[in-house]
């Protein structure tokens, strides 16, 4: 049809960054014509609808090593038209923050967003739930940080939920991804009751020690999991 057609995302991201060669499957969308995007895009977008608008689309674009400021980048808000297409129509997802301090050798964040976390600043956070509620009354999220409790904002952006649910009566909850040390993080738990998160997914992979290590994954003990 002669449509330029970008693909990014963590499939194309986390393959290209964690492997050598290039998979079969994205070397075959390049041979197609499809460019690939590799990498966080907020710094650099512009320059990929200019080189889409004068027809100079590269096969391959490598922002990897462009990680973003996220503190005062806008959040997209939530759109009912799409939302509607939706079993559940009051869902909706932000990433508080990219990027992750350990070092799991299976883990795709540190390889695409790297160690060093960014974040966004809780009074955004709490403006675009506010705006979403007010417009399209959602009210669930899941906050998609690989590790939440990691995050330098998570008490400020706890804070803010809190006002929002007790203050200003908008009943917010939310699920998050943490790692199994969090509840050692004075007032993490407690907090995040108070804010409304109803859900959590827990990083523990192995029961295995030896298994654990040999992932890298050294934060964790499999003692502690009880």
């Amino acid at each position: 049809a002669g449509i330029s057609v970008l693909i990014g995302g963590f499939h194309v991201s986390g393959y290209l960054s964690m492997i050598s060669e290039v998979p079969r499957d994205i070397q075959s969308l390049m041979d197609d014509g499809v460019t690939i995007v590799k990498g966080e895009v907020e710094e650099t977008w512009a320059q990929l609808l200019q080189d889409a608008v004068t027809g100079q689309l590269k096969p391959l674009y490598d922002f990897v090593q462009c990680s973003p400021d996220l503190f005062h980048r806008p959040i997209p808000l939530v759109d009912r038209k799409l939302m509607k297409r939706f079993a559940a129509s009051n869902h909706g997802t932000i990433d508080c923050g990219r990027g992750c301090p350990f070092n799991c050798s299976f883990c795709t964040i540190i390889n695409v967003q790297g160690h060093k976390m960014r974040v966004r600043s809780a009074e955004a956070i709490a403006q675009a739930i506010r705006d979403n509620w007010r417009q399209q009354r959602v009210n669930y999220y899941f906050f998609t940080d690989d590790n939440f409790s990691r995050n330098p904002q998570w008490e400020a952006i706890f804070d803010a939920l809190i006002a929002l649910r007790e203050n200003e009566q908008i009943d917010v909850i939310f699920m998050m991804q943490v790692d199994v040390l969090c509840y050692r993080i004075p007032n993490f738990v407690e907090k995040a009751r108070r804010a409304g998160c109803t859900q959590v997914f827990i990083g523990m992979e192995s029961l295995n020690s030896a298994n654990l290590k040999g992932a890298g994954k050294t934060q964790n003990k499999a003692c502690d999991y009880v």
